[in-house]
């Protein structure tokens, strides 16, 4: 390298160097210009929204409008979303969805990877990625967040989903059993099944015997026990085997020349 390209460079190290202190004193003294957003600002976060709308965020359930069909719960890859509830019968301290009765609702976001498979096949379509993207919390218990109140899940969340999960299966057992007996009630007589073609017919039992009248006479042989069978004849001598023929004699083979 020559001197005057060394010199050249070292100039526009300079020039750089002041442009960009230029601009740091410019957005000192006018902070409304200020384009990046501090982390956890209030006072200087922008007042319109500056998230896409294609942005995959913090889950937003719409629970009057989820059939509890577990489908988003099957389609997750990694196993980050639990639900439990009914579809059979109301129990207290149930949020009320679309046919059924939901009494937790789930989302491990310490395993979430926002991949939108959850929010893909819903039926209902709803459950949406939202805009909110801070998911930090101070203990991992808090990245397990409850989508029915939208906030970490808590100790008494817990507390209220095992009670509900009693609650659940009695509801459950009890409209088995009104089911069931409603269906034995509507269950007309069964029919008698009709034999089938070609089928041997029984015969009718015959009608007993009139008793003889007293003083009547009764037939010959009647009250008599029946005849023995006649005796087998008895087999006859054993036939001897027929005589077996003479083998031919041989005869002498011819003299050689």
């Amino acid at each position: 390298m020559s001197f005057g390209a060394y010199l050249q460079s070292i100039g526009h190290s300079a020039k750089t160097i002041v442009a960009g202190m230029a601009l740091t004193f410019r957005y000192l003294v006018r902070p409304k210009e200020i384009v990046t957003i501090q982390y956890g600002s209030k006072t200087n976060a922008p007042k319109e929204r500056y998230i896409p709308d294609r942005h995959r965020g913090i889950h937003i359930l719409e629970t009057e409008k989820c059939i509890h069909c577990h489908i988003c719960e099957r389609a997750c890859p990694v196993d980050c979303i639990e639900m439990d509830g009914t579809r059979e019968a109301p129990f207290d301290g149930a949020w009320k969805g679309d046919g059924c009765w939901i009494s937790s609702f789930t989302l491990d976001l310490n395993k979430c990877i926002f991949c939108n498979l959850c929010c893909e096949p819903c039926p209902k379509e709803c459950i949406h990625m939202g805009m909110e993207f801070d998911a930090a919390a101070y203990t991992r218990a808090h990245g397990v967040k409850n989508l029915l109140t939208d906030a970490p899940q808590s100790e008494a969340d817990r507390a209220r989903e095992a009670e509900a999960r009693t609650l659940i299966e009695a509801a459950e057992a009890e409209s088995k059993r009104r089911k069931a007996a409603a269906k034995a009630a509507a269950a007309p007589a069964a029919p008698a099944t009709p034999a089938a073609p070609g089928a041997a017919v029984p015969k009718p039992p015959a009608p007993p015997a009139a008793p003889a009248a007293p003083g009547m006479p009764k037939p010959p042989g009647a009250g008599m026990p029946p005849p023995p069978a006649p005796p087998k004849p008895a087999a006859g001598p054993a036939m001897p085997p027929p005589p077996s023929m003479p083998k031919p004699p041989t005869m002498p083979k011819p003299p050689s020349n």
